[in-house]
């Protein structure tokens, strides 16, 4: 038991410049895979990178878009719907409200034991009816949403809440 290794069978026989040889082969095939990776990883980054920058600039191109003052509404949506701040600018450059005011008498008979929300999608059919018929109208709302920066839809929500508004108030009980 003096000399004897402890050694595998197949590492005594075989020839150590096999060893040696497997040895350089084995740490070589290391070397080039941790380059390997390495390359990897750093494409993987300069691509998550990438990514990220084209992230971050369709959200900035959306908050953009959704910025525009086109894209402002006139009208909040909650119940009763109101006009918002720049609706009631449309209304007051665009004289929405004296507007109103001169069709509403007309329409006061229509009115008459209607709930308010009747009355406002009576207002909706008037203003979009005579958009649709009415060359003058037409002609004034496109000129006043070109003058704010705005859709044509955007100026007509004005005029059917103004309308609304005069109708209900010309139809209300006196106190």
């Amino acid at each position: 038991m003096g000399s004897e290794t402890m050694l595998p069978e197949w590492a005594t026989s075989t020839p150590w410049w096999v060893v040696v040889g497997l040895t350089v082969t084995i740490g070589y095939a290391i070397i080039r895979f941790t380059r390997w990776t390495s390359r990897v990883d750093t494409r993987l980054d300069t691509l998550t990178g990438m990514i990220q920058d084209g992230l971050d600039e369709v959200r900035a191109d959306i908050k953009r878009i959704l910025e525009r003052p086109g894209l402002r509404d006139t009208v909040e949506a909650h119940s009763p719907i109101q006009l918002t701040d720049f609706g009631r600018e449309i209304s007051s450059t665009g004289s929405v409200n004296k507007w109103a005011r001169a069709h509403a008498p007309n329409l006061q008979a229509n009115v008459a034991r209607k709930e308010e929300f009747e009355v406002f999608e009576m207002c909706v059919s008037y203003v979009d009816g005579l958009f649709d018929t009415d060359a003058d109208f037409q002609r004034i709302v496109k000129a006043t949403a070109y003058q704010h920066g705005t859709e044509a839809v955007n100026v007509l929500k004005v005029y059917q809440v103004e309308l609304r508004d005069a109708l209900l108030q010309g139809n209300r009980p006196p106190t």
